[in-house]
């Protein structure tokens, strides 16, 4: 019987779902450093992605909170505009649609009493 291996490092990390292909691996460890860096910025500012730039490699990176444990990236190679309308537009609406609240905000309450 094997035994089941504890995530840890990067692993603990896994990729839900990748386009195009398969995770650039080289880019993992930026992606988790900015997560870690800015955590209160994201929860605190879930609606819209928060970029960043770094110069050593010439690439921007989007991250929005999806849910605790959820992020949706995106970069791009070279420099991006942190407000950028189609970026920021269509990751907003990405995550809007994986929190559900598209959803969510058109079910209505019923408003019946007991008796």
């Amino acid at each position: 019987e094997e035994e089941e291996k504890v995530p840890t490092g990067l692993s603990c990390w896994p990729a839900i779902f990748n386009v195009p292909g398969a995770p650039l691996l080289q880019h993992w460890s930026s992606i988790l450093m900015i997560i870690s860096d800015k955590i209160e910025m994201l929860n605190r500012y879930g609606k819209d992605p928060l970029s960043f730039y770094d110069n050593g490699i010439n690439c921007t990176y989007f991250v929005i909170k999806v849910d605790p444990q959820v992020y949706l990236t995106a970069f791009y190679k070279d420099r991006q505009k942190s407000t950028d309308p189609i970026i920021v537009g269509n990751m907003s609406i990405i995550a809007r649609y994986l929190r559900n609240n598209i959803i969510f905000s058109k079910l209505k309450v019923s408003n019946t009493t007991t008796k």
